[in-house]
């Protein structure tokens, strides 16, 4: 479904190739991007991992299958910065292991790479990026070093 906040209506729009949850959705370019997640087996009720990832175009009403991911997750966290994608961390139902890896989509060459991994296994994460200008600073102004504690968290 999509939501046309103009015209206050739910729309229906064509489904993904493949049903999934606990998925990553982004937004690269002018496509949203549906990545890895999980279902069930209809018979067994055991879950699976999807390797898969599709790329839709709101312009064509189309999805696409793009490069599948190198490693199986679900409850990944996900963010797009400087024209790629980055997967971290999840949750592989077939190997019950949280995973540290960070994984990084170039559409450009429609690959997936591996990134440095995370210090820690995690699965069930938001992620965001956040761009921040230089502070410029007056050289005769005295500021004061703060440590890490006096930031906050």
């Amino acid at each position: 479904l999509c939501y046309d906040y103009r015209t206050d209506a739910w729309e229906e729009k064509r489904p993904m190739i493949i049903a999934r949850g606990w998925h990553s959705m982004c937004t690269l370019q002018d496509n949203i991007y549906s990545i890895g997640g999980s279902d069930d087996n209809i018979e067994t009720m055991a879950r699976f991992d999807i390797l898969s990832v599709e790329s839709y175009s709101p312009q064509c009403n189309q999805w696409t299958r793009v490069a599948p991911l190198l490693q199986a997750n679900s409850e990944s966290g996900v963010a797009v910065w400087e024209g790629k994608i980055y997967i971290l961390g999840g949750y592989s139902w077939e190997e019950t292991v949280f995973s540290k890896t960070v994984q990084v989509y170039d559409k450009e060459k429609n690959r997936w790479y591996k990134g440095t991994d995370l210090p820690k296994a995690i699965a069930g994460v938001s992620a965001c990026v956040c761009v921040l200008k230089p502070k410029t600073e007056d050289k005769n102004k005295k500021t004061k070093t703060k440590n890490h504690q006096d930031r906050g968290r």
